[in-house]
C-alpha cells in the first residue's frame, strides 16, 4: 500500500509541475498548440523542472519548440 501511495504522490507531483509549467508558458508566449501541450505533458519531472527554468528566457513559442527539440531527441 505504501508503494502505491508513493507512486500516486509522484504522479501528482509530476502532473502539478506540468500544469504549472504550461500555465507559465501560456502566460509567457501565448496559447500553445495541442502538439506542444502534449509534448510538455509527456515530460518527466526532471525535464519539466528544467523547462520551468528555461521558459524565463523565452520570448515566443518558437523558443519552446527549439528547447523541446533538444530535450526530446
Amino acid at each position: 500500500m505504501i508503494e502505491t501511495t508513493t507512486s500516486w504522490m509522484e504522479e501528482g507531483i509530476i502532473r502539478g509541475a506540468q500544469g504549472l509549467t504550461i500555465r507559465l508558458l501560456t502566460r509567457k508566449v501565448g496559447n500553445l498548440p495541442p502538439k506542444l501541450l502534449a509534448k510538455v505533458s509527456s515530460l518527466n519531472l526532471e525535464r519539466v523542472e528544467a523547462l520551468a527554468e528555461a521558459l524565463l528566457d523565452f520570448k515566443q513559442v518558437e523558443d519552446l519548440e527549439r528547447w523541446l527539440a533538444v530535450w526530446l531527441r
